[in-house]
């Protein structure tokens, strides 16, 4: 496999309690390329950001690259910080898997990882050409008004999809 650059990413988190204990579940959303320090930064602080979690799941397009030395980053860091005894488990999204080594699969695929379901990885990825239709509108917009519009396009977007999942 190429060597790929790490990619920043902002990360959407969903918790829910499974048997008692709350678990984490975070989606990160492709930015820019960067350092693998800002995809560190936005992983150890959207996890501070949830008191009581005990695990969560990354998906993250080259996990398999980015978690080699995450926790040597975080130790070796003053500004970084994981919770005591915390699990963080991690997949490559099932489009972007495709592209990686065989060994990749059985390690990051996420039919194997527990508690994440049937889920792809790609949410992000699945929207950006409807994304794109207002794109030239949105670019004129103050950073309030930008949000709403996104927010509502969102909204329509799931719930198109929740009607349209009986069929």
């Amino acid at each position: 496999m190429r060597d790929m650059a790490p990619l920043c990413r902002t990360p959407s988190w969903t918790f829910k309690k499974v048997k008692g204990e709350i678990l984490g579940y975070v989606r990160l959303r492709l930015l820019t390329p960067c350092r693998q320090m800002n995809m560190d930064y936005s992983v150890c602080h959207a996890i501070s950001r949830f008191k009581g979690a005990k695990s969560a799941v990354v998906m993250y397009d080259v996990f398999c690259q980015w978690i080699v030395h995450f926790l040597d980053r975080v130790h070796g860091s003053s500004t970084l910080s994981l919770p005591e005894d915390f699990d963080l488990v991690g997949g490559v999204g099932k489009f972007h898997l495709g592209a990686h080594i065989k060994k990749c699969f059985y390690q990051y695929s996420l039919n194997f990882l527990p508690h994440v379901g049937q889920v792809d990885g790609e949410v992000m990825e699945t929207v950006w050409a409807l994304l794109n239709r207002v794109a030239s509108i949105t670019r004129a917009m103050t950073k309030a008004h930008r949000q709403e519009v996104l927010d509502d396009m969102m909204n329509d977007i799931n719930w198109k999809k929740l009607i349209g999942s009986g069929r």
